[in-house]
């Protein structure tokens, strides 16, 4: 996202914002939360509260319409991927 420097040395942006959160670099990877996290970082970018609960907006995406969430368990055994949209 512009602004936000993750600590990567990224060559340009693209126009789709990608794990704004940082992903698993900001979270960890506690087994069985990460899912969830990612979850609730999307409902939260599409209901634009993540400066409420992250205490800053620097994080938030303009006018998100929809969030997509991948995951997957063990060594690929169990993958999901969910498609969250704001009506």
């Amino acid at each position: 996202m512009p602004g936000i420097d993750y600590g990567l040395n990224l060559p340009k942006q693209g126009r789709i914002p990608v794990n704004p959160s940082g992903g698993l670099l900001a979270c960890g990877h506690p087994v069985g939360a990460t899912g969830l996290m990612q979850a609730v970082f999307a409902f939260w970018q599409l209901q634009g509260t993540i400066k409420k609960h992250l205490g800053s907006g620097r994080l938030q995406i303009k006018n998100p319409k929809r969030g997509l969430i991948h995951s997957h368990a063990g060594t690929g055994t169990y993958i999901t991927v969910s498609i969250l949209e704001r009506t």
